[in-house]
């Protein structure tokens, strides 16, 4: 069910103005979004992921990328993926994934897989947690009918927060958070984390030779 969604939300998403990426090869025909305030950069594949929209409620979410829930051509009023970035402060993105995941167990998140490192393709090396609603917690960051959703057809919200160190322009640390009703430890949204860097693109500072 969940190839269906995203394979007929991407027919039905409105086209991204992402800058199509052609720079040196390593994501080929995947979007680039850099924000206007610069300092990060990431590349995503358009479909099924889409730039947010501006006038959308997203509940308490603020994010950048989304992927529309879509069965069948019927709009389910459920986002399946939000990607949201955050600078938040952090001695490190191991000390600043280590109290959020504290944190979000103590909210009653359930911890699907602990601390680890995670090594986007410049060479940075990021830390991250994944967790599953247990007290919903997650589900309350959504907007209302979303909720109602979600309640409805029995998902579960799952989210993945990764933190990068700002680097050069730090200090702090920038948190890649990911909510979605699907799992969320898969290959291709690890291939799309991997691609966020801490700098604009073709900046100096990425660890890969």
């Amino acid at each position: 069910m969940r190839a269906l969604l995203l394979t007929l939300a991407g027919a039905l998403a409105v086209a991204s103005c992402g800058k199509l990426d052609t720079v040196g090869g390593h994501y080929p025909g995947m979007r680039l979004f850099q924000p206007a305030s610069g300092g990060y950069h990431i590349h995503y594949a358009d479909p099924p992921w889409s730039l947010a929209e501006a006038d959308h409620d997203y509940g308490a979410l603020q994010p950048v990328l989304v992927v529309k829930a879509v069965y069948l051509g019927v709009d389910l009023s459920l986002v399946a993926y939000d990607l949201q970035v955050d600078r938040v402060d952090c001695e490190s993105a191991a000390a600043a994934a280590s109290e959020a995941r504290n944190a979000a167990a103590a909210a009653g998140e359930v911890i699907d897989f602990g601390v680890r490192d995670f090594e986007n393709s410049a060479g940075d090396v990021a830390s991250e947690f994944g967790t599953r609603d247990g007290s919903g917690s997650l589900k309350a960051l959504l907007p209302a009918k979303a909720q109602s959703t979600v309640d409805e057809q029995g998902f579960t919200i799952r989210a993945r927060r990764t933190f990068f160190e700002v680097g050069a322009a730090g200090p702090g640390c920038f948190r890649v958070f990911v909510l979605s009703i699907y799992e969320l430890d898969e290959h291709d949204l690890s291939f799309m984390l991997g691609s966020f860097e801490p700098r604009l693109q073709g900046a100096d500072g990425g660890g890969a030779p």
